[in-house]
């Protein structure tokens, strides 16, 4: 279109680590590097590795979604995240009615995010917990405080976790922080 330069965010655009890329025309670019704020915002050693790693994704695209997670969590189906998930399942259903609340699958909507996508609906499931409204609440604090952290939201009555988005990790690292947070819930006190 007749830019001289056009910049672009690598972790947006590409799934790739923090870094930010700019292309264009020989003179503009060769300006940009000897301009004193370059040693400012130079990538190191691993940045670079980490896009040359990025890059090389993109020679075999049917591969990328093996290396890259934003692209594993993109092309993931409905079979791939119930797959995931099935297996936890009992246990984490049997935590939750201890504590009176139901878990199921519901469908759910996720966000591809991000500069790249921030409106890109993708079809989605998530472990859904429901019961009393205080209840939800305090797991869904537990999980949020708990290390790693587990992010999820409340929406129509409900206290959701994404599987799309949780696919990326261990089943059983999940598993094990619902049924610390589903726990937690008999052993403090319920005024914090």
């Amino acid at each position: 279109a007749g830019a001289d330069v056009i910049t672009f965010s690598v972790d947006k655009l590409l799934g790739g680590p923090q870094a930010g890329i700019a292309v264009g025309k020989e003179k503009a670019i060769s300006r940009m590097r000897k301009h004193p704020l370059m040693r400012a915002v130079r990538p190191g050693k691993l940045t670079f590795a980490a896009l040359d790693a990025t890059f090389r994704s993109y020679l075999n695209p049917k591969t990328l979604s093996s290396h890259l997670p934003v692209w594993f969590m993109l092309e993931s189906t409905e079979a791939d995240m119930r797959s995931w998930v099935e297996p936890i399942l009992p246990s984490i259903e049997k935590a939750a009615k201890e504590q009176l609340l139901d878990v199921s699958l519901r469908s759910s909507d996720a966000y591809a995010g991000g500069g790249a996508l921030p409106t890109e609906k993708l079809e989605s499931i998530a472990i859904a917990f429901s019961g009393s409204g205080r209840k939800l609440a305090k797991l869904q604090k537990n999980a949020r405080h708990h290390t790693p952290s587990l992010i999820g939201y409340i929406k129509d009555g409900f206290f959701q976790l994404d599987i799309r988005t949780m696919q990326i990790e261990s089943p059983e690292e999940v598993e094990t922080i619902l049924l610390h947070a589903l726990k937690d819930m008999e052993e403090k006190n319920d005024t914090d």
